[in-house]
């Protein structure tokens, strides 16, 4: 029923969207229901135009922008109050943000869902200049009048470490072979830890962030293109050695992006895939 071609299309989603943000259907699912190509409905929706412009595509899935408005503001309002409570922290990590606010996301998909589109809108509202953002911390533009502390020798050195080419990880012993006291380099891990520019993988290994996300991006390409990844594939998309891809591969374990069957990892909310 309804009206053809484009406009029925649009009425179509209208009814199928919740005007709630955080839950929407992915464009895979959406393009099933409504017998639309995905890619079609992803540049309907994407760029909005004159029909589609109350919805939104946000990490894959398709929302109504009436409700991501209802998140953003959500979402700046608990980096205000975060702000209020600790002045001296420069912004809040990812998962603190996404734990105060998960109460006001309807649990409509799992958390991996929600929590892949909360961080696609955290990208798009600094793309806006809503927020700041760098590594997984995020701030009020208003608070950059403070002038950022110059990094001390320490944290510089440390930096060089985390910054070698290609992808590795950085252990306890080689930062302690920096020449510096052992409080001022646990007072610099901590500090880069804190910011969310480098990630602990074992009790005695860090990797930098931007090597972590560099490899969750290679890790889901692959996994969705051969259906899932061993410890050896995964070491070669990646060019390192076995024991750092594991542990590369435990951590996302343990974020729930993937899930391990035996020898081989799928992403989580794409288990019925087989290899």
């Amino acid at each position: 029923g309804g009206g053809g071609g484009v406009s029925g299309l649009r009425d179509h989603i209208a009814r199928l969207l919740p005007d709630n943000a955080l839950s929407g259907f992915d464009l895979d699912t959406l393009s099933i229901m409504l017998n639309a190509p995905a890619p079609l409905l992803e540049g309907y929706l994407g760029q909005g135009g004159p029909l589609f412009d109350s919805f939104s595509v946000l990490g894959g899935y398709a929302v109504k922008r009436t409700g991501l408005a209802l998140l953003k503001e959500k979402i700046l309002g608990a980096i205000t109050d975060f702000h209020g409570r600790s002045p001296s922290d420069r912004g809040i990590r990812d998962e603190d943000l996404f734990k105060t606010l998960k109460p006001e996301i309807p649990h409509g998909f799992g958390a991996e869902a929600a929590s892949l589109m909360f961080k696609s809108c955290l990208i798009e509202m600094a793309r806006e200049a809503l927020i700041m953002r760098e590594g997984a911390i995020s701030w009020l533009p208003s608070l950059r009048t403070s002038p950022e502390p110059s990094p001390d020798m320490a944290t510089l050195a440390l930096k060089g470490l985390f910054s070698a080419p290609g992808f590795s990880s950085v252990n306890m012993d080689e930062i302690r072979g920096l020449p510096f006291g052992k409080e001022e380099l646990e007072r610099s891990l901590k500090g880069m830890a804190g910011r969310g520019e480098i990630v602990r993988l074992k009790e005695n290994s860090f990797i930098s962030r931007e090597d972590l996300e560099a490899a969750s991006g290679k890790l889901v390409e692959y996994i969705k293109a051969h259906g899932g990844i061993k410890a050896s594939e995964m070491r070669d998309i990646l060019g390192c050695g076995r024991k750092l891809a594991i542990e590369i591969l435990e951590h996302f374990d343990r974020e729930r992006l993937t899930l391990r069957k035996g020898d081989i990892r799928v992403l989580r909310g794409l288990e019925t895939v087989s290899k």
